[in-house]
């Protein structure tokens, strides 16, 4: 039986894949994980340029969270025009 950890690591290189491309389609402004040494359930944080419904799309695709070893919360939220612009450089 294969161990939590290596599911998760084989589980992460596709999703880095799905990040990549969904990042490169303009869907994905920026997204990370937490210092593991912050206390909490939060392990890290998406922020997609899409509305709630095609958000929770995306995510049902990525293989981290098809697998169980993470859940998704979506919190709705605006900024001023053009700040999170796709291709816009990272400063």
């Amino acid at each position: 039986m294969e161990s939590q950890c290596a599911r998760a690591w084989r589980c992460d290189e596709r999703a880095s894949c799905l990040r990549k491309q969904i990042t490169d389609q303009g869907k994905l402004a920026i997204a990370g994980p937490f210092p593991f040494s912050d206390p909490g359930e939060l392990l890290g944080v998406s922020i997609f340029r899409v509305g709630g419904e095609q958000t929770a799309k995306l995510l049902q695709e990525d293989p981290i969270i098809k697998a169980g070893l993470l859940r998704t919360e979506i919190h709705p939220w605006g900024t001023g025009k053009g700040v999170l612009a796709a291709g816009q450089p990272m400063e």
